[in-house]
């Protein structure tokens, strides 16, 4: 499996990867994993794929989520990865800490991640790993390092 063909599947249901890495011991990622790839939305057709679920249309409990977990649950199967979640039962997976390793979201001036391609609005729906190493393209530096910091002194309240 190769990081293009995941992607390539992932956005077939408006998804995409925000990043992935090759975990350490102390990364709390499942024993066996030799990668973990982050997913999120793939805007702009995302919300309306979601608003077009059965999880959605029948007004069921936490929908977002119970989308999350059915069809990253079946791309996962598809892909002979365990898919990992946000939510649900404790403990909580560290994804803040799972999107720095993945050097393509950095925590902003005002602790926010901010993503190399989504910014402050990046969301992570789930993540997949891989007993497999998986080759991960090169990342970028941090958008905060050449940015005025507006997100310190602006707030869109006011």
């Amino acid at each position: 499996m190769n990081y293009r063909k995941i992607d390539a599947l992932l956005k077939q249901k408006n998804l995409r990867i925000l990043g992935g890495f090759h975990p350490k011991p102390e990364d709390d990622a499942p024993p066996n994993s030799k990668t973990l790839i982050l997913l999120g939305p793939f805007e702009p057709k995302f919300w309306s794929e979601f608003k077009n679920s059965l999880e959605y249309q029948n007004k069921i409990k936490n929908p977002l989520d119970n989308w999350s977990e059915r069809v990253i649950s079946a791309i996962a199967k598809k892909l002979e990865a365990e898919p990992i979640f946000p939510f649900g039962t404790p403990p909580s997976k560290p994804f803040y800490k799972w999107a720095l390793r993945t050097q393509r979201a950095y925590k902003s001036p005002i602790n926010l991640l901010v993503h190399d391609t989504a910014g402050l609005f990046v969301s992570y729906r789930g993540a997949l790993s891989f007993e497999t190493q998986i080759k991960l393209p090169n990342t970028k530096n941090s958008p905060c390092l050449n940015c005025q910091a507006p997100c310190l002194t602006e707030c869109p309240v006011d």
